[in-house]
């Protein structure tokens, strides 16, 4: 790669400090679970700074994604569960992530023998799909109780945010499929498509959210 294109994607990867650090300042003002979702940035500005520094040092290795994916599939999972995705039934929460870690374990140790280190598939387009569903689950529930509200409703935002993230995900992961030779479009489009460009926009909408959210129990919640 290009030392300008690294420089590039190097700076939108570590955008994410932007929302991360303007949560921090509003931390203590914001509701307890929007109050999670800066946890979520800093994990991911942390990911992405480890995966720098190797890079930097010859070392291009996906385990620091890998660890990623798993990391964040648990911590937006646990923040649906916040938000009462699952209020009525923990037993099926509790569940689906015990189901999603053997799946992760499967597809990095056991699939195609050890792939920690190198980009296994089946994880990345499961656990985007299930946390597209998720989110879509929270909307449909804001939907039913606050119609009126939706704009105002931070988590409204957010899980919109998720669901467009994710979506684009699935594709982006479909293209890295076997299938797809290193020389097709798809793969092209896959590898170096328009992710790069929606991280800074998903942490653009979240930084908007932190500065912008009422705080405390101020805003539209889901019970």
């Amino acid at each position: 790669m290009p030392k300008y294109l690294f420089a590039l994607n190097t700076i939108l990867s570590l955008s994410v400090l932007i929302p991360f650090l303007t949560g921090l300042v509003k931390y203590k003002k914001l509701n307890y679970d929007l109050a999670y979702l800066v946890l979520i940035c800093g994990f991911a500005f942390a990911v992405e700074l480890v995966r720098v520094i190797l890079l930097l040092g010859g070392e291009r290795s996906f385990a620091p994604y890998n660890l990623f994916i798993l990391g964040n599939f648990l911590f937006y999972s646990i923040l649906f569960n916040r938000w009462g995705l699952f209020s009525s039934n923990q037993m099926i929460f509790q569940t689906i992530l015990v189901l999603m870690i053997l799946i992760w374990v499967f597809d990095m140790f056991i699939f195609n023998g050890f792939m920690f280190h190198q980009r296994p598939v089946i994880f990345r387009l499961i656990y985007s799909a299930v946390l597209s569903a998720f989110a879509t689950g929270v909307i449909n529930i804001l939907i039913t109780k606050s119609r009126d509200q939706l704009l105002k409703s931070p988590i409204f935002i957010v899980c919109c945010c998720v669901v467009v993230y994710f979506l684009v995900n699935i594709i982006i992961e479909s293209f890295s499929l076997p299938k797809f030779s290193e020389g097709s479009i798809g793969y092209k489009i896959g590898k170096f498509g328009i992710r790069t460009y929606l991280n800074p926009i998903i942490y653009l909408v979240y930084t908007l959210v932190f500065l912008w959210a009422p705080t405390k129990k101020n805003f539209l919640q889901l019970s």
